[in-house]
Order: C-alpha cells, then sequence, then structure tokens
C-alpha cells in the first residue's frame, strides 16, 4: 500500500459539487482525479462548511483569509481492502480531516471517511 499523503492547509484541497449535486474534492498534485465524499449523515454539515468557506473565498475574489475557516488539514491513505481484481476496486481511499470547532474554539480531529475517485467533467 502507498504511503499517505498530508496535506497540511485548505488551500490544497479544492472543494466542489459533481453534476449530480455531491460533495467532492480535489487534491494539489491529483488534478486529474475529483474524488466523491461517503459520509454519514452526522458528519454531511463539515463537507458543506468545507464547500461553503470556499466558495465565500472565490466569490469575494480571495479577500477572505483561509487561516479562518473550518477545514484544518486533510490526510488521504489507501484503506486495504479484500479481494481481487484492480486496486480501486478492491481497496478504499478514505480521507482524514481536521477541523475549527469555532463553537469551543479548538482544533478538533475529524473521523476517516471513505471517498471515491470519479470521472468529473464540468462541461
Amino acid at each position: 500500500m502507498p504511503f499517505p499523503v498530508a496535506y497540511e492547509t485548505n488551500e490544497d484541497m479544492t472543494w466542489l459539487k459533481n453534476q449530480f449535486g455531491r460533495i467532492c474534492v480535489k487534491f494539489n498534485g491529483l488534478s486529474e482525479h475529483t474524488f466523491q465524499i461517503y459520509c454519514d449523515f452526522r458528519q454531511l454539515h463539515w463537507f458543506q462548511r468545507f464547500l461553503e468557506d470556499q466558495e465565500t473565498k472565490r466569490s469575494s475574489k480571495n479577500q477572505h483569509s483561509s487561516a479562518l475557516f473550518t477545514l484544518g488539514t486533510g490526510r488521504i491513505a489507501w484503506q486495504e481492502g479484500e479481494g481481487n481484481g484492480e486496486p480501486w476496486n478492491v481497496h478504499h481511499v478514505i480521507l482524514r480531516y481536521s477541523y475549527i470547532d469555532t463553537g469551543r474554539n479548538k482544533f478538533s480531529e475529524g473521523r476517516e471517511m471513505r471517498i471515491n475517485r470519479q470521472n468529473y467533467h464540468p462541461d
């Protein structure tokens, strides 16, 4: 299994919605791949917030500092699966993230969320 890849700032990840309205993420260095977020309802609000924060920065033409945004850091890694076949079909890519909990004014670790690679064409 490959080593995990750490993204130490929220600027290293680009959040978007695909043509089906699902939240997706792209990573610097892996821009040819778009990953869909698969999470529990309890975590969905965090990903919606990451997307809203980035849309706020884009619409304000970078007048807002991303240091104040909810997402802290991210790390992608392989989660080993069972069976034979292509790695994308057997193993899973997971995203481990940290966020700033503004209600408690502290930095918190998120959970590991499964993300799936997709072919995304914004046309």
